[in-house]
């Protein structure tokens, strides 16, 4: 974590404090345990386990939004920062109260329970515990991490949870089609829970850096006079409303429509997350250098496009289409995922926690109305049929259609949103094919170079010993 490329390419070392750069390397640990319990309320595990428990269509959307959509309570985070003082102490609390529900949900498999509602009861009082967390984590790391080494920061812990999403994935899908039901989800969730409670125990251990604490409500109205922050919040508003009226439907058309089994929808997964590995520590790098707004547009490009690609996907096509929307993802979303994180820090003002309380107040807005919206819809449109021009399709690709035009639109409002560090999407491309292509030349020349060495020194040893 010391090192990071400068603009001149020059490698200078950072100094940072014994106990910074300790509490850094914990979170990046911690960051790769949480993915292996929040992968249980993410893609095809969520929608599994609510058919599980009977969840209809409605329940699902809604489920699927209640992660971002509870982020409108970090509202009242800085109000709580004001009176208890100590960002940790959010943190800690609130995560072992997100675990606990996910016992009652194992219990209830244990014992043949199957009701949507407490399996969406459950979910939403995790989801709000774990709401409460988020705003004093995001203050926690702005104080901890440098500014000039988050992008690095956040590429690496971005790697390490992507490393366990491919190992958890893996695991979860091949539990889910090997082990005989019930017993596959209650293996499924009692790992999560291990992986949940792991990480717990590393947030306890991991440095808290003295914080000012400002006034909530001065701090709130601050951030609301600040005319380029309000069109950050319309950005992340309209974003989420476009991912989250589809959420659901690409894992549903899998399974439904395409009959995949949990298998080969983790396959593509692990694909996916294969891909990221080495695209999060490249815009990770790239964000340090060149700002994180260019490199959110160049994700968001990147995966706008993805919605359009499942108009033509069917059992016919499904073999060339899945592998190129795998590819792409990792790719776009690795971007996506990262930029606009790191965003929201370069934005935020000197009332951090403010800042942040806004701006995932605009994401719940915004995911909460796309959900209901995309619930009310698939409702209508998802086993419906339909023709257009001698091309019949599934209802359920109006949903695919609806998001991919909303993303491309939320592109244009990012673009209005000013930033202190930023270069053209194009020059920005160009430089980091350039880096990757060097790197992929480099590759064979190592290579190269190693296997002649090591020739060499068989060579010379075989004179020795003759």
């Amino acid at each position: 974590m010391a090192d990071f490329e400068t603009n001149n390419g020059e490698l200078e070392e950072t100094p940072l404090d014994p106990q910074i750069r300790k509490a850094i390397n914990v979170s990046i640990f911690e960051g790769a345990f949480y993915t292996g319990f929040f992968l249980l309320s993410q893609g095809f595990l969520l929608t599994s386990l609510g058919l599980y428990f009977n969840a209809s269509e409605l329940i699902l959307s809604l489920a699927f939004a209640l992660p971002v959509a509870f982020q409108f309570f970090q509202l009242f985070t800085p109000f709580i920062l004001d009176r208890i003082k100590s960002r940790k102490k959010i943190v800690v609390v609130s995560s072992l109260i997100s675990r606990l529900p996910w016992i009652v949900l194992a219990v209830a498999v244990s014992i043949g329970l199957r009701d949507a509602k407490l399996f969406l009861y459950m979910f939403m009082i995790s989801q709000v515990a774990l709401t409460f967390a988020g705003n004093a984590w995001n203050s926690w790391i702005r104080g901890l991490v440098p500014e000039n080494l988050r992008g690095r920061f956040f590429g690496i812990r971005n790697l390490g949870s992507s490393l366990v999403t491919i190992f958890a994935t893996l695991l979860y899908s091949n539990i889910l089609d090997a082990v005989v039901e019930p017993y596959n989800y209650l293996l499924v969730i009692s790992i999560g829970l291990i992986f949940g409670f792991l990480s717990l125990g590393l947030l306890t251990i991991q440095y808290e850096p003295p914080s000012r604490v400002f006034g909530a409500l001065a701090g709130l109205k601050a951030c609301l006079k600040d005319a380029n922050f309000r069109k950050f919040m319309f950005y992340a508003f309209l974003w989420n409303f476009a991912i989250y009226v589809s959420a659901p439907y690409f894992t549903l058309y899998q399974i439904r429509f395409l009959k995949l089994s949990y298998s080969i929808i983790g396959f593509y997964s692990i694909l996916s997350g294969a891909v990221a590995l080495p695209a999060y520590y490249i815009w990770g790098t790239t964000v340090d250098k060149y700002g994180s707004k260019v490199v959110a547009q160049i994700g968001i490009f990147t995966v706008s496009w993805l919605p359009f690609l499942w108009l033509f996907m069917a059992e016919s096509t499904m073999r060339s289409l899945l592998p190129i929307d795998a590819i792409t993802a990792g790719i776009g979303w690795a971007a996506v995922n990262l930029a606009v994180f790191s965003l929201a820090f370069e934005v935020a003002g000197f009332h951090s926690s403010a800042y942040f309380s806004l701006f995932f107040s605009s994401v719940a807005f915004g995911s909460i109305a796309g959900s209901l919206a995309g619930g009310y819809l698939g409702e209508i449109f998802v086993d419906k049929h339909f023709s257009f021009i001698g091309f019949d399709f599934e209802g359920i690709k109006l949903m695919f259609l609806t998001s991919g035009t909303l993303r491309i639109a939320s592109l244009f409002v990012l673009r209005k949103v000013k930033v202190r560090k930023y270069e053209k999407p194009r020059i920005v491309v160009q430089a980091v094919l350039a880096a990757v292509g060097r790197k992929m030349i480099a590759v064979p020349r190592y290579a190269g170079q190693a296997v002649q060495s090591g020739i060499k020194k068989a060579r010379e040893r075989e004179k020795r010993s003759s």
